[in-house]
């Protein structure tokens, strides 16, 4: 994309968080965090000044006898290093070796929901059910935003845990096959696609 070559540099990261006790009822975690960093330039045209990237949330963590209750609010911009006439909406970052577009100025609201059931069947002690729901609101009024429910129950037994997802969303970047991949995060599509997840770990 034109030269775009830059590192993260500097960063600098906060966060305060209280819990409040219900007694027998449970408790509240309500929380605070920041982040800033520097965003330098290597490569392209020489003279580019340095750029910078920040982000703010709040969040709630809520245990209540069985239930667990997460919420967050996330804001987040990006200034990278730009070449002369290079489009500043958006940055681009890379996994597994292939590049995607990701909005340098974004809100990103999330919540989720569990219910944790005790149980006794052989080695299985649990099943938590719980349904996670994710809005990451793009700057630019013209791009589609991405939205992800995920409705799944986690098994534990012992050290074995396993997670079974029905996952629905729109411009998830795991979910979204072919060549869109690369701009899901950014200028997106309005398609939504559905996939069932299972993810199992061993923890010791």
């Amino acid at each position: 994309e034109g030269g775009r070559s830059y590192v993260e540099d500097n960063q600098w990261n906060l966060k305060v968080d209280y819990r409040l006790g219900h007694g027998d009822l449970g408790s509240t975690q309500i929380g605070l965090s920041g982040q800033y960093g520097s965003l330098k330039y290597t490569g392209g045209t020489a003279g580019v000044e340095d750029g910078s990237h920040q982000a703010y949330a709040a969040h709630v963590h809520g245990q209540y006898g069985n239930f667990d209750l997460k919420t967050e609010l996330i804001r987040y911009e990006m200034n990278p290093p730009q070449e002369p006439d290079q489009d500043d909406l958006f940055t681009v970052m890379a996994g597994y070796n292939f590049p995607y577009k990701v909005a340098n100025d974004a809100t990103i609201y999330t919540a989720g929901l569990g219910y944790t059931v005790p149980v006794d069947f052989g080695a299985v002690s649990s099943f938590q059910f719980y349904y996670d729901y994710t809005y990451y609101d793009k700057a630019p009024s013209d791009w589609n935003d991405s939205i992800a429910h995920n409705l799944g129950v986690l098994t534990t037994a012992g050290p074995l845990y396993l997670y079974t997802d029905l996952v629905r969303t729109k411009n998830h970047p795991f979910v979204t096959p072919g060549d869109n991949y690369g701009q899901v995060l950014a200028e997106g599509s309005a398609d939504w696609h559905t996939t069932l997840n299972l993810n199992i770990g061993v923890y010791f």
